[in-house]
């Protein structure tokens, strides 16, 4: 079983129609930026909204992208006050057509304002974005029609607004062998002071010899113009037993290590396992079991905060119920918490998570307990260092000797919006 988490949350959705598949992202001052579905009005969207103060307050809901299609798995990254924002859209071309393709949109001023960036990409699904200085880098599947049966290859794009004024989306990655290459993460490391952007790209390849697995290569990206770079040879990372959905599999790094999660049903029941990359000597550590439960655990997300311990929250499922559970694990492999996400009879899933400098852990979800699906956030760990007050009165003004005279202490942190009170008995 689990404990349950009696942590006050916050609703970040409230309308008719479903809202769905939150994505969090957060930038270097407390700034947290939140992505989701939504059908409210009618009509299939993509929405944004952010927070300026560790969660305590949020923006009205900004509509990024409504109509003209269905939207699925969107996604979001920042570096400073450049958000960016992918997702992908169903529509019918010319009456009949259906086209799938990969949108993107963008705004250099922290998520005040956004400009959808238009370009003719050829059709794909399952994107992955990040964002270094005045770039965006994107990868996806792109769907490339071939006889009677699609061929699906993994395409990188380097997005960067050129000195004419022009958007140029330069082509950094692409594979073209006898396998479907699908569900492809990125990771850009190194902030936007340093020129150079060390990316780091996962994905999946399906072979028809059944012989699936999970691949890995980086390369180095050194601000050519013309979207040329150096990569390594894809190198196999772990034999992949999981499905085709972007949500079984999660890549996550810091400064020292890679992180690859994904769900898999190799015993029976999907659980999570995971791999780690040590950046200083090029290599993958065994496969660690992260789950080992009665209940299929799937569609992962990962934080890390400055002491190296893992933050980790999935969904298990049983009997077509599902729940947010959240676990942390020390660097030597030691479970230190345990305990369901926030939620009510009706399920929870889809979470996401991040790890703020403080050692905040910020997280969203889906949550049905009040029949639609709605967006619900929540915040836990250490304090935030922001809006620190506090308060001390004593009843009595001078106490006799030997009086007993109690102090109370309330403390409130704009970090999480919760108080503390603190007794202290003493005598004089």
């Amino acid at each position: 079983g689990f404990v349950g988490y009696g942590k006050a949350n916050i609703r970040l959705t409230n309308a008719s129609g479903d809202s769905s598949q939150p994505r969090i992202a957060m930038g270097p001052n407390g700034e947290l930026h939140v992505v989701w579905l939504d059908t409210k009005d009618g009509a299939s969207g993509v929405y944004y909204k952010r927070s300026n103060d560790y969660g305590r307050n949020w923006s009205a809901d900004i509509p990024i992208s409504v109509g003209g299609g269905t939207h699925k798995t969107p996604v979001v990254a920042c570096d400073g006050n450049h958000v960016a924002i992918a997702w992908t859209i169903t529509s019918k071309v010319g009456g009949w057509y259906i086209q799938t393709s990969v949108r993107v949109s963008e705004s250099l001023d922290g998520g005040l304002n956004w400009t959808p960036l238009i370009s003719a990409w050829a059709s794909g699904v399952a994107p992955s974005i990040a964002v270094h200085g005045d770039k965006i880098y994107l990868v996806y599947e792109r769907i490339q029609g071939s006889g009677d049966v699609p061929q699906v290859y993994l395409e990188g794009l380097r997005l960067v607004w050129g000195m004419d004024g022009e958007l140029q989306g330069q082509t950094i990655i692409y594979t073209e062998t006898h396998a479907e290459h699908v569900v492809p993460k990125i990771v850009v490391l190194n902030s936007s002071t340093n020129e150079t952007a060390n990316l780091h790209v996962i994905w999946t390849g399906y072979f028809a010899d059944g012989s699936n697995h999970i691949y890995y290569m980086n390369g180095t990206d050194n601000g050519s113009t013309n979207g040329d770079m150096t990569w390594s040879t894809p190198a196999v990372v772990a034999d992949y037993y999981g499905d085709r959905d972007p949500y079984a599999l999660l890549f996550i790094g810091n400064d020292g290590n890679l992180y690859a999660v994904w769900s898999e049903p190799r015993i029976g029941r999907y659980q999570l396992y995971m791999k780690k990359y040590d950046l200083s000597n090029g290599s993958w550590s065994p496969e660690t079991i992260l789950t080992n439960s009665t209940f299929d655990a799937i569609t992962p997300t990962m934080g890390i905060d400055s002491n190296g311990t893992l933050h980790l929250a999935y969904v298990n499922t049983e009997n077509d119920e599902s729940l947010v559970v959240y676990r942390s694990r020390s660097e030597t492999g030691a479970s230190t918490s345990n305990f369901a996400l926030p939620s009510q009879p009706g399920g929870s899933s889809y979470p996401d998570l991040v790890v703020d400098s403080n050692d905040i852990i910020h997280a969203v979800w889906e949550d049905r307990r009040h029949g639609d699906s709605e967006v619900y956030y929540v915040n836990f760990g250490a304090p935030a260092p922001v809006g620190l007050s506090s308060g001390v009165g004593s009843a009595l003004a001078s106490p006799t000797a030997g009086e007993n005279v109690s102090l109370q202490a309330t403390f409130s942190n704009d970090g999480d919006g919760q108080l503390l009170n603190v007794m202290v008995n003493f005598y004089v």
